[in-house]
């Protein structure tokens, strides 16, 4: 445990902050252990029973104790000579408290960290490793140090760019490197400038409760992402009633494994702003973004979105889009001061569309009337029609219907594509047109929006002066077709829409790019 403590302290040290290390609770000046016995025999626990022996030991000790480590003696010795470990490794933390797991072993003894000895063990991923003691000590020790950071509330993170890259920061895979110099390792962990960062504030090493258990009432305002070239830029305001001194922004690919993640720390102005450039990113890949907020009190706030890559490898933020369509669906008040032309102009060339849908959805265009328009073409959901009636719902133009009580979505989606323009035409539907004669050609994209369950099935008519001109197959979920029909001549055009299979269930049928041409 003192190994651990000067760990901390001589890395908090490498950035200027002296401390003693970790405070451990003491008494006359040793290290103070309670011992809690389990309510079930040692075979009764494994690696999962972390939230388990989390409530006995609350049980035992009082929830007075805020943050606590468990080093519990869930280690055996097989016949064969393998050491056998059944105990929870994790940490986690909240507001004022954390907690985490470790386990013992005779042979964890940080003067044993050069040992050349050959060893086995086996854990719950592992039955069976092979590794000398020094490997043994690097590991495990180093695994006290990585969970205690999470008890501390660090997330887990890489380390950043200009950091070293020789070495591993101790919240990504660095408590497999815990002082590896020591037997011939050449990766040995480090505590990152972020972690440090964050544990500037932290209770236990400022020595103060002041304002400890206090919700910062913080929240992330005027945010924005936009891309520069290869660079995407996050920017925003931190307000809060406890002050914050800096944010960091964490991103890792969703493929990949959150303790891989890039951490981009910043210290805000006095107005709480920021602005980070989030870089080092791969064009292919889809991204998850983490924003921490630090506080002077050790509170933290924390939000979450993600953003991937356009056609032209520029990063976009898919979030912006959702963000604005939950408004949208929600009719917020400020639903419109997400789809500013600025705020478009902000956006990745693929969500700027997005957002001009659902600001038409607000704000549509005048109607076109098809009788009188001098038009080479046009879309029937931009038009006028005679009538129109849908199986559930109410008609609706250029997106998926909604209302106060169904929130369904507001994209028209078909094929994996989102359509700007078309018709919501949930079976059975019925919209009519007028013509006037005046019309060659109708093109359409028909089919069944992407979230509908497979039960849905749908047929869709064509007519012309009460003349069927067109009827499709049996479409079903995630099927589509794209006729092309005369209508040359044609006064009163219907477009119709049936389930199949003797139900209209989920029959959630697109009429989508409905055009006629001259």
């Amino acid at each position: 445990m003192a190994d651990v403590s000067d760990f901390y302290r001589d890395g908090l040290l490498l950035f200027g902050h002296e401390c003693d290390g970790i405070p451990y609770e003491k008494k006359d000046g040793h290290l103070l252990l309670h011992v809690v016995r389990g309510k079930k025999p040692a075979s009764g626990y494994s690696y999962a029973s972390g939230d388990e022996i989390e409530r006995e030991i609350h049980q035992a000790l009082g929830f007075s104790r805020k943050y606590v480590l468990a080093i519990h003696a869930l280690c055996h010795r097989e016949e064969d000579g393998r050491y056998v470990f059944n105990s929870p490794y994790y940490g986690n933390a909240g507001p004022g408290r954390g907690f985490c797991h470790a386990t013992d072993c005779e042979l964890l003894d940080p003067r044993l960290l050069g040992d050349a000895s050959p060893m086995v063990i086996g854990e719950h991923n592992d039955p069976h490793w092979e590794m000398t003691v020094g490997k043994f000590n690097t590991k495990y020790i180093g695994g006290i140090a990585h969970e205690l950071g999470h008890a501390l509330g660090l997330h887990h993170e890489k380390g950043c760019i200009d950091e070293p890259s020789a070495t591993a920061s101790l919240m990504s895979n660095g408590n497999l490197h815990y002082r590896e110099h020591l037997n011939g390792g050449t990766h040995t962990s480090y505590l990152s400038r972020t972690a440090a960062l964050s544990l500037l504030s932290h209770p236990l090493l400022t020595g103060t409760d002041r304002e400890r258990w206090s919700d910062p009432q913080a929240e992330f305002v005027d945010l924005k992402l936009e891309a520069d070239g290869s660079v995407l830029r996050v920017r925003g305001q931190v307000k809060t009633g406890i002050p914050a001194y800096a944010v960091v922004a964490y991103a890792w690919t969703m493929q990949g494994d959150e303790h891989f993640a890039r951490p981009y720390p910043v210290v805000l102005s006095e107005e709480g702003r920021f602005d980070i450039e989030v870089s080092d990113l791969m064009k292919t890949h889809a991204y998850a973004l983490r924003l921490v907020s630090f506080h002077v009190n050790g509170a933290r706030q924390i939000i979450n979105r993600d953003f991937g890559h356009d056609a032209s490898g520029h990063p976009s933020a898919p979030w912006v889009v959702r963000e604005a369509e939950r408004a949208v669906l929600q009719q917020q008040p400020d639903a419109k001061s997400l789809l500013t032309d600025e705020a478009i102009a902000r956006a990745s060339a693929g969500d700027q569309r997005l957002l001009r849908i659902l600001r038409e959805v607000l704000d549509p265009p005048p109607l076109i009337d098809l009788a009188t328009t001098d038009q080479n073409s046009a879309y029937l959901s931009d038009a006028e029609w005679q009538s129109a009636s849908v199986g559930w719902g109410k008609p609706a133009r250029n997106h998926y219907w909604f209302d106060d009580q169904i929130r369904k979505q507001v994209f028209l989606q078909i094929g994996g594509h989102i359509h700007s323009k078309g018709l919501y035409a949930h079976s059975t539907s019925r919209y009519v047109f007028d013509l006037a004669g005046r019309w060659k050609q109708f093109e359409v994209k028909i089919g069944l929006h992407d979230k509908a369950h497979t039960q849905g099935t749908a047929v869709f008519r064509v007519l012309g002066d009460g003349r069927e001109l067109y009827r499709s197959r049996v479409l079903h979920a995630n099927s589509h077709d794209k006729p092309v029909i005369d209508v040359i001549g044609v006064r009163t055009l219907e477009l119709l829409c049936e389930g199949a299979e003797g139900h209209n269930h989920n029959s959630w049928a697109i009429w989508a790019d409905p055009q006629l041409k001259r």
